[in-house]
């Protein structure tokens, strides 16, 4: 067998081994962002507690759902 007739072989199994060494690469990194973004929820989570009625006029405030004022109006209203 001479060396030029292997050229193509080599050629497609370096291409192989780059194609699976790649999709190996994306699957990790989707699986490190989702990891990321699961520990970024969980985070959040913790800050803003769903709950507690001030918790969730925080959440509205910070969505924009409702003005300053009426979200020191609410704070108002809770601490009586």
């Amino acid at each position: 067998m001479n060396l030029l007739e292997l050229v193509p072989l080599l050629a497609f199994l370096a291409f192989l081994i780059w194609a699976v060494n790649t999709s190996q690469n994306i699957g990790s990194i989707k699986r490190e962002l989702a990891r990321m973004n699961s520990m970024r929820s969980k985070e959040l989570a913790g800050k803003i507690p769903h709950d507690s009625a001030l918790g969730l006029a925080k959440e509205r405030y910070a969505k924009g759902e409702i003005t300053k004022d009426e979200f020191e109006e609410i704070k108002r209203n809770l601490s009586l």
